[in-house]
C-alpha cells in the first residue's frame, strides 16, 4: 500500500496487491478522519513452517491477518491519546487480542498464527510509524526519505540466504539446502515471543511493547509506503 498524505491539500491512498488467491495471508487497512487518512497499515501473516495441511495452514493465517486488520480499524477509529507510544501500542495489543479471540472461535484448539505489522498514523502535526516484524515501512518528509525497521529482524533474510549458499557450495542439493534452512527456522520457533527469541504479533500479549515506534514532524507534503515483502 502506498499512501500520500499532503497535510493541507488533499490526500490520496493507493493500494496495490497481486495474488491469485481469493484471500491472501497479507492484509491492509485504512482509517480516515474527516476525509483525511488518519492511519494506514499492512499486515504480513507468517506462512506456517512444516504444517501437514498447507491449505488449512494458509487459511488460518489469512483469518488471523484479516481479523487483526479489522480490529485495527475499530481501535484506531479515534485519534490515539497521550502519551502517543503507550496509546498506539495499546490499540495494537487490543487489536491482537480481538484477532486471537476471533481465531480461537473459528479454529478451536489451533495455535494462533503470527503476523508482522507496519503502521503509520497521523497524530496532530506528527506522523507516528510503528513496525513489528520485517514488513517494509518508509516515510518521506521535507527532511528526506527514511526507512523504519524493527532491529530484531535486520539481516535475518541475508543470514538465511548465506546459510543456503554455504550448504550448496558444500555440495548439498538446492532443495535439501532449502529444507535445512527451513528446519533451522522451525527449531527457533519455540523461542518466539520470549526474551530469547523474536517478538511478533500472535498469541502473546507481551509482543506489542517490543514494536519500534518513530515520530516524524510532518507539517508539509508527506509520502508513506507500507508493504508486505514477498
Amino acid at each position: 500500500m502506498t499512501a500520500s498524505v499532503p497535510g493541507t491539500t488533499g490526500s490520496r491512498v493507493r493500494a496495490v496487491a497481486t495474488s491469485y488467491k481469493p484471500r491472501t495471508e497479507d492484509a491492509w487497512g485504512l482509517v480516515q478522519h474527516a476525509g483525511v487518512p488518519g492511519a494506514v497499515w499492512v499486515i504480513d501473516g507468517a506462512t506456517p513452517l512444516g504444517v501437514a495441511d498447507r491449505v488449512l495452514g494458509n487459511a488460518q493465517v489469512s483469518h488471523f491477518a484479516w481479523a487483526l486488520s479489522e480490529a485495527l480499524t475499530n481501535h484506531l477509529a479515534a485519534v490515539p491519546g497521550l502519551p502517543v507510544r503507550a496509546s498506539v501500542l495499546g490499540a495494537v495489543e487490543a487489536s491482537r487480542a480481538d484477532a486471537a479471540r476471533s481465531f480461537a472461535a473459528r479454529y478451536p484448539g489451533a495455535t494462533v498464527p503470527t503476523a508482522t505489522l507496519a503502521l503509520v498514523l497521523r497524530h496532530g502535526p506528527h506522523l507516528v510509524a510503528v513496525t513489528l516484524g520485517d514488513s517494509a515501512l518508509w516515510v518521506e518528509t521535507a527532511d528526506g526519505l527514511r526507512a523504519v525497521v524493527d532491529p530484531q529482524y535486520v539481516g535475518n533474510e541475508d543470514r538465511a540466504l548465506s546459510r543456503w549458499r554455504a550448504l550448496v557450495e558444500d555440495g548439498m542439493s538446492t532443495q535439501r539446502a532449502y529444507a535445512e534452512v527451513l528446519a533451522g527456522q522451525a527449531a527457533a520457533r519455540p523461542l518466539r515471543n520470549t526474551p530469547q527469541g523474536l517478538w511478533i504479533l500472535g498469541d502473546s500479549a507481551e509482543a506489542a511493547p517490543h514494536a519500534t515506534v518513530v515520530t516524524f514532524a510532518a507539517a508539509g507534503p508527506t509520502r508513506v509506503v507500507v508493504a508486505a515483502i514477498l
